[in-house]
């Protein structure tokens, strides 16, 4: 078939064109013009600062939680989320060095995992808040009934569930992030951006709505639920 047949057709080089012409979100950079130097100064003192105060609270916090002989379930799940603030927290560096670059110079590699490290955290986070919500309300009932606790088995088989479920559910974003070549506006050529390109619509769809219900939406809701009986048990007690 020919190139004329073809377009006619409504397949082959014009989907294509379509594809290719399609401007998408570069996320970590950024085009800033005259004022690069004043708004990249500013980002940087803002980064640096939230850098250092999470990296100091979270280390010193964590090291006076492991200090503790006993290590409950709700030490664990406590311990779980410093290291999960940790890991977003080393997220910045690299974020902080294309606000300078502007274009995304550090590979690909860099780039499938910095926004899937980002949300693995975050997803690790709620899901181990929930956790600790549903350990007080266990916790109560097994005091009223005098029933020991999770042994260490359990504590480890929990805290492997949320990361491992965590891992599997933003591995999308591990997949899809790319290295693609982009104008941005304010460019006078196309600089590499690292972006989100799925193959199709319905799925980025589909995954978004899954993966904010099952891994924010759900678990908040539960948080609050949790709070609000056991305000409600002390209140009794």
């Amino acid at each position: 078939m020919s190139l004329e047949c073809t377009q006619a057709a409504g397949t082959g080089p014009p989907r294509s064109l379509e594809r290719s012409n399609r401007t998408r979100f570069p996320f970590f950079s950024d085009i800033k013009g005259d004022h690069r130097l004043v708004l990249s100064t500013v980002e940087t003192v803002v980064l640096a600062l939230i850098f250092v105060v999470s990296l100091l609270a979270n280390v010193c916090a964590l090291v006076l939680v492991v200090r503790r002989r006993r290590h409950g379930t709700t030490v664990c799940l406590v311990i779980n989320l410093f290291c999960a603030d940790l890991l977003f927290t080393s997220a910045i560096p690299p974020v902080l060095a294309v606000r300078w670059t502007e274009a995304w110079l550090l590979g690909p590699v860099a780039c499938h995992l910095l926004f899937y490290m980002m949300s693995l955290s975050g997803s690790v986070t709620m899901l181990t808040l929930a956790a600790v919500s549903l350990e007080r309300m266990v916790c109560i009932a097994r005091l009223q009934r005098g029933v020991r606790g999770p042994g260490r088995r359990a504590r480890a088989g929990l805290l492997t569930f949320i990361w491992v479920y965590s891992a599997l559910a933003a591995l999308p974003l591990c997949i899809f992030f790319h290295v693609i070549p982009q104008r941005l506006p304010g460019a006078e050529q196309e600089i590499s951006i690292c972006t989100l390109v799925w193959p199709s619509i319905a799925g980025e769809i589909s995954w978004d709505v899954s993966f904010v219900t099952l891994n924010f939406l759900v678990p908040g809701l539960l948080i609050v639920r949790l709070l609000q009986a056991l305000r409600v048990n002390v209140a009794q007690a």
